[in-house]
Order: structure tokens, then C-alpha cells, then sequence
């Protein structure tokens, strides 16, 4: 699987996780969670960080960080290696605290700083350790709330600030604010996060492909070479089901017309439906809408084609050509092959309507 993509520039926010390696506790006691805030407190101080909420768990920590300067890669391995050597000191052992690299998607401020604070400081409730997301010491609910001052490094003011202009008042609304998930829960905006790396409105996740794809074409993003990464390539913007059905076309020497007509070249029709959700992402019933057909004649069409990849060589080739054309991950690229004796005679996959191709 492919690492996710760190995009760092200055006033940018991301939701910072880290996790114990397989799954074990990485604070054993209060004293443990004491030296990770003091850690963490000398680290904001020193690499200029705002630090809008966060939360100590036993197995794994959250962070909601604001970077004033590009920095951030800095900052989270002078935390997570400072602590790692102080905890394996303390405890007398030896090997990886953490698992993997830590992840740190990048967050549109506008539509959710406000709720993944609120995400942050329902974690104890979520997992049964507390009642109410103030009563758990190791968050800064408690600051967020009035039941605490907060620690020096804590910035509340502008989470707080879009509730109320009023201090007293914003705290209040902010704990009625926890209260509400607290009594009916809802999904977590981290379902939302695109290719592991962006979380914001539609529009504000279009311009940052465009400002990542500008960056890695200057080569100003470590390691990547224009798209080559492969979390550039997820970034980019899924092709349009236009786009998928005129390369299909331009690669099978047919006709969009053609593509689009039940019952008629089998073959690249099924290919077009197949793309459109593979490569474009749309719901079985956009396809169907599009293609004139029930959703369920698309789902076939699809499963069809996955199960030819699987021995038809040109037709893996054919697919692959496509994938490049349009700029996105190759779907082929971990289907295996038996040497490709299977030819592309007829159609590999049903038509729009399911009927199964001659000779099958």
C-alpha cells in the first residue's frame, strides 16, 4: 500500500495520529502521559506550531495541528522519536514504539477544524473510558469546556470563536456542542478523507490536486517525480464518464455512438462500464443511467471483466492502455495472469443487458 502523500506549507492544518506497534499501549501510566505533553510542548514551542485540540489514549494519540511554518515532518519526528527513546528507556525495552509512520491528512480549517475537535475529544467517550468528553484528564476538553485553564500550548480561541464572541458563552455552547454526538453519534469526518491525504469540501479538494500537481511538477514535494507517486496519482481528479467513453473509443478504433448502443461490440461497451467505475468512481446507478441499463446489468458487466483480467492477456493490455490514457492507476496491476492463453475473441464480459457471450 502506498505511503500517504505529506504536502507541508505554511498556516496548513492536518488531524495527526499515531499508534503503538500492534496495537500496544504507548503510555503505561500518567507519568508516561506527562513526558509525551512535555515533549510536546517544548516541540510546539520550538517549530512555531498552534495546537487546536488533542487527546492521550493508552494504544495511540490524536493532534490537531497548525503549522506557521512548512515544518511539520520535523516537528512529529522530534515528538514521536524524543518520546519512543525516553519510553523504551524508562520501561527497559527495546524495538519500535510506534507503527509506521504516523498519518497527518491535510484539513480545509473552514468546514471541519470545529469537528474534528470535537472527534479528538470524544475519543474516551466513544471507547468507554468516561461518560461526558470533559471528564477524561488526558484531552484538552477540559480547557475547552471552562473546567480547566489549559496548558500553555493549547490554542482554543478559534475553535472557540465560532461559537461565540464571549468566552463564557463559547464554552458553554461548545459543551452542548459535545453533547449532542455524545447522545446520538454520528460517522467520523475522517471517512471522508481523500486517498489519505485530504480532508475538506469538494472544492477546496480540487484546488489542492491542482496546487499538489503544480508542486510536483516544479519538484517542490519530497520525492515525487511528477505523478509518479503513487498518492500524486490518486490525487489527481477521477476522469469524467465522457472522458472514459471517447479514450475507449479512440483505443478500440469505434465509435462513442457505438460504445453507448446495447447489444452492439460487446467488448468496449463492458470496458467503458467498467472504467466508469473503476477509473471514474461512478455509483452503479450513474453507469446504469448513462448506459441505458439497470444497475444490476452494469454490476455484471464489471464482474465480468474482473474475472477476465485474470487470464486474458489482451484484454489485461488493453485495459492497462487505457488506464495510462486517462491518467490513472493501472486496475490491472495486481491481477494475475496464466500466461495469457485466453485471446480477445468476441466479448470477455456479458453484455450491458447480461447475456452471456457465444462460446462461453
Amino acid at each position: 500500500m502506498a505511503r500517504p502523500l505529506r504536502i507541508e506549507f505554511p498556516g496548513a492544518v492536518y488531524h495527526v495520529t499515531a499508534r503503538g506497534n500492534e496495537r500496544t499501549p504507548i503510555y503505561r501510566g500518567d507519568r508516561d502521559r506527562r513526558r509525551f505533553l512535555t515533549i510536546l510542548a517544548d516541540v510546539i514551542e520550538q517549530f512555531h506550531l498552534l495546537l487546536h485540540a488533542y487527546v492521550l489514549m493508552d494504544n495511540h494519540y490524536h493532534l490537531l495541528v497548525e503549522t506557521l511554518e512548512a515544518n511539520l515532518g520535523r516537528a512529529m519526528r522530534e515528538i514521536n522519536g524524543t518520546y519512543a527513546q525516553l519510553f523504551n528507556r524508562s520501561h527497559r525495552r527495546t524495538g519500535h514504539l510506534l507503527q509506521g509512520r504516523y498519518k497527518a491528512p491535510l484539513v480545509e480549517r473552514d468546514s471541519y477544524l470545529v469537528e474534528l475537535s470535537r472527534y479528538i475529544h470524544l475519543n474516551p467517550v466513544r471507547a468507554g473510558m468516561v461518560v461526558e468528553a470533559e471528564d477524561y484528564a488526558w484531552s484538552s476538553a477540559r480547557a475547552y469546556v471552562g473546567k480547566c485553564s489549559g496548558p500553555r500550548f493549547l490554542t482554543v480561541a478559534e475553535v472557540l470563536g465560532h461559537f461565540d464572541a464571549q468566552p463564557r458563552r463559547a464554552r458553554q455552547h461548545y459543551a452542548a456542542f459535545l453533547r449532542e454526538t455524545t447522545a446520538k453519534p454520528s460517522s467520523s469526518p475522517l471517512d471522508n478523507v481523500v486517498a489519505q491525504t485530504l480532508l475538506g469540501a469538494p472544492g477546496w479538494v480540487e484546488a489542492m490536486r491542482e496546487r499538489i500537481g503544480v508542486c510536483a511538477s516544479a519538484g517542490r514535494i519530497a520525492g515525487a517525480d511528477g505523478y509518479e507517486l503513487p498518492a500524486l496519482r490518486r490525487l489527481r481528479p477521477r476522469p469524467t464518464l465522457a472522458q472514459v467513453i471517447a479514450v475507449v473509443a479512440a483505443t478500440t478504433a469505434i465509435t462513442t455512438e457505438v460504445i453507448g448502443r446495447p447489444g452492439a461490440r460487446r467488448t468496449p461497451r463492458a470496458v467503458a462500464i467498467y472504467l466508469a467505475r473503476k477509473a471514474g468512481g461512478l455509483a452503479l446507478t450513474e453507469i446504469g443511467a448513462a448506459f441505458g441499463i439497470q444497475p444490476s446489468g452494469a454490476s455484471k458487466a464489471i464482474n465480468r471483466i474482473e474475472r477476465a483480467l485474470k487470464h486474458n492477456r489482451p484484454l489485461r493490455r488493453l485495459i492497462a492502455e487505457l488506464n495510462t490514457a486517462l491518467q490513472v492507476p493501472d486496475s490491472t496491476a495486481s491481477v494475475p495472469g496464466n500466461g495469457g492463453r485466453q485471446q480477445l475473441h468476441g466479448d470477455p464480459s456479458p453484455s450491458a443487458e447480461g447475456r452471456t457471450p457465444p462460446g462461453r
